[in-house]
């Protein structure tokens, strides 16, 4: 750094070579030297230079090379600047109609602010603090090959807590619903993953919705579905405020048991749900306490994630409307097909797109055709249309060739019975038994054999 005649230069987060001792400044000028600045190699991809094509003691043939200025891994200069010297971006960049947001994009047209979770935060303001220099430096912590904002933005791997840091690269602490609806009941999990160490507690407060929610209970982790390694079944401490709607839950392990790096279920609470909505956002969240929500290491030192609160759920215990089409006849070899008879539809007080799906029962001529309606919530409701497939003309035409025969007399035979057994004989079938019941009263007995014997005398 060089400071000319009569100038001021002011300093701050900035990585300079030879730092404050090494300035030059005439002492006419002066140079203020504000916090964050350091002095350490930049670890630039590939510096510039100066070729001196061979000649070193001539300098006027010296052609410069252009260098890689990004920065690469271990850099002191990433998350080391200041959020608050970012210049707004005047020009939208990034097209989304801010203009006094601070400037989104880097040199290269790359995100400015992006956390590296292998990097303390060295910088000034809110994480993901900017990096030193014009090029922001973006991590790949998950090897894939591909910068973990593209990552974010292409949705192959999740930032829940939306720091930039992809969730599988940093401890979390989330709240999860298992079932993403709820009706009657609301269980709620405290997940932990990704912690990098054993973890043997943790102590967690929370805020609930009390418009929707009835606190009924909250039990160590190790009640739920991880048994066979989750650790966590000593309750320490347990305090609700139903008034207030708060939680505060301090869960560890057994004396002599051992933690757990798994990811697990720290927590288990159970909500009875009061109103239905469909999308609640904020039903159940961290609250700000001190201490703060954190874990416990068994290393005898505090991991601190940042919380996940319960995303958007939807309480809904409603079952879909389902408008069912009317009964229909069908004459004999026509289409029993729903775009022949009709399809049943459903509306939804959550789902605009409830599905619909039938299955059908043969019953002799008749076909029962039970039509369900699902929403998205699992809620169903069904109805019944009937399709009486018609008999063959002429009456007594077993076989449905146009005439009664001797062929039919066969068939009518076969179906004989006796009166009042509803259930066909062996070899016939539900139809062929329906058909032969000329009389229409359940069963194929004398009656209906002498009813057989007129038809097959006027058909002969």
């Amino acid at each position: 750094i060089s400071v000319d005649t009569e100038a001021t230069l002011t300093v701050s987060y900035t990585d300079a070579e030879g730092g404050l001792e090494a300035a030059h400044v005439d002492p006419s000028a002066s140079l203020v030297w504000e916090a964050g600045n350091i002095d350490g190699d930049p670890l630039f991809a590939a510096p510039g230079y100066w070729d001196d094509p061979g000649t070193p003691s001539d300098p006027l043939d010296d052609v410069w090379v252009d260098g890689d200025y990004h920065i690469v891994t271990s850099s002191p200069c990433i998350d080391a600047a200041d959020n608050a010297a970012v210049p707004d971006d005047q020009h939208d960049l990034d097209d989304d109609g801010d203009v006094d947001e601070p400037l989104p994009l880097d040199y290269d047209g790359t995100p400015r602010f992006t956390n590296d979770p292998d990097t303390d935060d060295t910088g000034a303001g809110t994480p993901p603090i900017v990096d030193m220099g014009a090029l922001e430096f973006h991590a790949d912590c998950n090897d894939n090959g591909i910068p973990d904002y593209q990552d974010i933005v292409d949705g192959t791997a999740e930032d829940l807590n939306e720091n930039t840091v992809l969730d599988e690269c940093e401890p979390m602490l989330m709240l999860v619903c298992a079932s993403g609806c709820a009706a009657d009941t609301l269980e709620v999990a405290i997940a932990i993953s990704n912690t990098g160490e054993v973890i043997v507690g943790g102590q967690f407060f929370l805020a609930y919705d009390t418009s929707r929610l009835l606190f009924v209970s909250i039990e160590p982790g190790s009640s739920g579905p991880l048994d066979d390694y989750n650790p966590f079944d000593r309750e320490i401490h347990e305090f609700v405020d139903e008034t207030a709607g708060h939680i505060d839950y301090v869960v560890g392990i057994a004396d002599g048991a051992a933690g757990t790096a798994e990811d697990v279920t720290a927590a288990l609470i159970t909500f009875a749900v009061l109103a239905e909505d469909c999308a609640v956002a904020d039903l159940v969240t961290f609250r700000e306490h001190y201490p703060v929500t954190r874990l416990s290491g068994d290393l005898g030192h505090p991991v601190t994630p940042d919380p996940v609160d319960l995303p958007e759920i939807v309480l809904d215990g409603t079952p879909p409307v389902l408008t069912v089409p009317p009964d229909v006849d069908v004459p004999y070899g026509e289409s029993t097909d729903p775009s022949a008879t009709g399809e049943a539809t459903a509306t939804d007080n959550c789902d605009p797109a409830a599905a619909v799906t039938y299955v059908d029962e043969l019953q002799g001529a008749r076909i029962l055709r039970t039509w369900t309606a699902t929403d998205a919530c699992a809620n169903f409701a069904d109805g019944v249309q009937v399709i009486t497939r018609l008999p063959c003309e002429p009456l007594g035409d077993l076989d449905c060739d146009g005439v009664v025969d001797v062929n039919d007399f066969h068939l009518f035979i076969t179906c004989l019975n006796g009166p009042d057994v509803t259930t066909p004989p062996p070899g016939c079938d539900a139809l062929q038994f329906d058909r032969a019941d000329l009389s229409r009263d359940g069963d194929v007995d004398l009656a209906d054999h002498a009813d057989f014997q007129v038809l097959y005398t006027a058909g002969g």
